[in-house]
């Protein structure tokens, strides 16, 4: 039997992923934080390709459109090293209030 305490583990919607932290780029994670205020998270756009060698004779590729709104579960002890990539400002979300919400 083990006592170690379980890992807590969140949600995390990090912004903005270009964020190069300029003097340009100074009010673009507050712009967005006050969109995600007003509008929601907003479900975006993006083509998704993805390569099947079994479908050879019609060029091996998958190409759909798809609208997304990106979340990733992790610790807090690595939301530090995830933010590097894509984005240094985070919104946490506790999974056990998601679920709770959210009947599958």
């Amino acid at each position: 039997m083990s006592t170690d305490k379980p890992i807590e583990r969140f949600f995390y919607h990090s912004f903005p992923r270009r964020y190069k932290g300029n003097e340009e780029d100074r009010e673009k994670p507050l712009a967005i934080l006050e969109s995600i205020c007003k509008n929601g998270l907003l479900l975006v756009p993006e083509v998704v390709i993805w390569t099947d060698v079994s479908l050879n004779k019609i060029g091996g590729k998958i190409i759909a459109e798809q609208l997304r709104a990106c979340f990733t579960e992790l610790p807090r002890r690595e939301l530090e090293m995830h933010s590097k990539v894509f984005g240094p400002y985070s919104i946490e979300f506790d999974i056990v209030v998601i679920s709770q919400n959210n009947p599958a």
